[in-house]
């Protein structure tokens, strides 16, 4: 797993697109990852949506991400 995946350490780069930096090695979940993301990132849409595409996009568990999301989302 990341540990830390929100958009401070998301970068473009120009040969292979989106990549993760500084990440908190960390073994776990990785649906965790995903739900991390949709609960700090609170731009687009719903939390259940961000859940529901970035599992989609990550071959994860939608009701993984939502529950790990739902338990990030009260900690922040």
């Amino acid at each position: 797993m990341h540990g830390d995946l929100e958009q401070r350490n998301i970068v473009w780069c120009q040969q292979r697109g989106l990549a993760a930096i500084d990440p908190t090695p960390c073994i776990g979940d990785p649906a965790y990852d995903a739900a991390y993301w949709a609960a700090e990132e609170q731009e687009a849409g719903g939390l259940e949506e961000r859940c529901q595409s970035l599992a989609t996009h990550m071959a994860l568990d939608s009701w993984r991400v939502h529950r790990w999301a739902l338990i990030i989302a009260l900690a922040l």
